[in-house]
């Protein structure tokens, strides 16, 4: 598994990852990178470990850099890997 922590070393500024646009998720307690595939799309996402993904749930959208509610029962969700 993935955390922000391991994300934070190996990003770049302007990429998605940048740790100074995830700050605001982290501080709040969304520390868990997973990726959520739906299929024709998927969502790189930080959540709340622990964060149940059989329900509606909130997430930071780390590619569109905003907090989103995402229905889990659409997708296949898998923690990231690190780099």
């Amino acid at each position: 598994m993935c955390c922000i922590a391991d994300i934070r070393a190996s990003s770049s500024p302007g990429t998605v990852g940048n740790s100074m646009s995830d700050n605001v998720a982290v501080l709040a307690g969304f520390t868990q990178e997973v990726i959520a595939d739906g299929g024709e799309y998927s969502l790189a996402l930080l959540v709340k470990p622990g964060t149940d993904f059989d329900t509606r749930f909130k997430a930071w959208d780390r590619d569109e850099q905003e907090f989103i509610r995402v229905n889990g029962w659409l997708f296949t969700i898998e923690a990231a890997e690190c780099p």
